[in-house]
């Protein structure tokens, strides 16, 4: 299931290009014509259609991209519209998880692959925004990989114009930000899928922070955290751990905001509020949301503790630490990491 719709695996033998081929019936016998297996994602109705549009256009700029899934026809009906898109054999991530399949052998080349898809739709000003593994099929078979799900992306070249906002103004649904006060939380609409949103995406006050490149390389960097531990559900509550109370003076509970204490616990107070400052935000918290006990431990510590990764390769950890930087400025750039030691296994 999709931002705004559903997918399902279907089969045609109308002539399209597609990684995958089933050249028998299932009574075994030869079938006249190839028959190939297919994604279709059907929009819900409720989708409203300059999304849908906005997802064809960025598809189809993307149809030169070989770490997207191509789409190869639509269909506009009066009361749905359906994508066909090329068909990825992919792996259950969080299977792989609970199997301890994640070694250097198989980080490394699905990295390689996440980075390399990143990299091609940021050469044509697209942002994702909404990278984890259920967007992104992955076969570690050919080591080739995907990206799908391009609900929430934006086309730089095609994005709103309109002056940002000054920090500190009252945006609907976004947190606000003072510099004297609190931040009084509000229902945020932040990008992205719980877990996998960078810092500033969940501070929502800026646009000029919210939709830039490095957003991509935060998810990207919690996937591999996700491999380096084995565990998923990394940087989000547990099922059954809400948050009873308001954490800030004044405000509701909110899963944005517990998602960033939760992230100033992964990395630090001292980086998280340096990172605070360079987006320019002073992010008062009250003393109830100091105390407020997050289900998480250190990054370094969660590394050592769960990773017999770092034992074989350190430099897997380095460039985990480095994409999850809470200044934007200082992670790599999709190209960047593809250099790094841990991808290139110079180290």
């Amino acid at each position: 299931m999709g931002s705004f719709g559903d997918v399902y695996l279907a089969l045609t033998s109308f002539p399209i290009i597609s990684d995958t081929e089933i050249t028998k019936t299932d009574t075994g016998t030869a079938a006249t014509n190839p028959v190939q297996l297919v994604a279709i994602k059907h929009f819900r109705n409720t989708t409203q259609c300059h999304s849908v549009i906005t997802e064809l256009r960025i598809l189809n700029k993307c149809s030169n991209c070989d770490g997207v899934a191509r789409a190869i026809d639509f269909v506009i009906g009066e009361h749905s519209t359906m994508v066909v898109l090329q068909y990825q054999p992919s792996i259950s991530f969080r299977e792989k998880c609970s199997e301890r399949f994640w070694t250097v052998a198989n980080i490394r080349p699905y990295m390689t692959s996440l980075l390399t898809s990143v990299a091609q739709i940021h050469s044509i000003g697209i942002i994702h925004r909404d990278i984890k593994p259920d967007n992104f099929l992955y076969d570690p078979t050919s080591h080739a990989g995907k990206l799908i799900d391009f609900g929430l992306a934006m086309d730089m070249e095609v994005r709103d114009t309109r002056p940002p906002r000054p920090i500190g103004e009252r945006v609907p649904g976004m947190v606000q930000v003072g510099t004297n006060a609190p931040c009084t939380p509000k229902k945020m609409g932040a990008a992205g899928t719980a877990g996998f949103r960078a810092p500033e995406i969940l501070l929502g006050a800026d646009t000029t922070h919210q939709v830039t490149y490095p957003i991509d390389l935060w998810s990207c960097g919690v996937v591999l955290l996700m491999m380096l531990t084995q565990r998923t559900s990394l940087l989000r509550l547990r099922q059954g751990n809400p948050i009873p109370d308001p954490i800030f003076d004044g405000g509701p509970p909110g899963e944005p905001i517990a998602e960033l204490l939760i992230i100033r616990a992964l990395v630090g107070d001292g980086p998280f509020q340096e990172g605070m400052q360079a987006l320019g935000i002073s992010f008062a918290m009250s003393q109830k949301a100091m105390q407020y006990p997050i289900p998480t431990d250190t990054l370094p510590r969660l590394l050592e503790a769960h990773s017999d990764v770092l034992d074989e390769c350190p430099e897997a950890g380095e460039l985990c630490q480095l994409l999850l930087s809470v200044n934007p400025a200082d992670r790599p750039t999709a190209e960047e990491a593809l250099k790094h030691p841990f991808i290139t296994g110079a180290g």
